[in-house]
């Protein structure tokens, strides 16, 4: 499991490939200390001074808390969320290139991780109502129009 850890967190710009997150949530859903071990993998590299490394632990702690266990949400708050929430005002060195992306990526990731880390599930899409056949009425008062 470490490889997929270390592989989802690479020192690099490049995006995390997707079936990691699922692999890294399987994993955390095994046992409880497979839990704390992605917990303490996560909470190791959140440490790291490199914007990239930041940024993609964040992505990854955003994925798992959304497709991992109940624990990982629970346990990561109490012990972590205050290293997420430094990330928040995070300002590394410039990019010759890219100025202060990398850094704007990595306070728009620890937004997104707090909020799926303290949700109490999955979003809610506010929207209209979906009717169906018999799900919806006419109105036209009694009767129907029946007159």
């Amino acid at each position: 499991m470490t490889t997929f850890l270390n592989k989802a967190t690479a020192n690099d710009s490049s995006p995390t490939p997707g079936y990691l997150y699922e692999e890294i949530a399987k994993f955390a859903h095994g046992s409880y200390e497979n839990n704390k071990k992605v917990i303490g993998f996560l909470s190791s590299r959140l440490q790291n001074k490199s914007a990239h490394v930041k940024w993609k632990v964040l992505v990854v702690t955003r994925q798992v808390a959304i497709k991992g266990p109940a624990a990982f949400k629970h346990e990561f708050t109490r012990e972590h969320l205050g290293d997420v929430k430094t990330c928040l005002s995070f300002s590394g060195p410039a990019d010759p290139l890219r100025g202060d992306e990398y850094s704007r990526r990595v306070r728009e990731a620890a937004a997104a991780a707090i909020e799926a880390l303290t949700s109490d599930g999955p979003r809610q899409i506010n929207g209209p109502r979906m009717v169906g056949i018999g799900n919806h009425s006419y109105g036209g008062g009694e009767g129907g129009g029946m007159g």
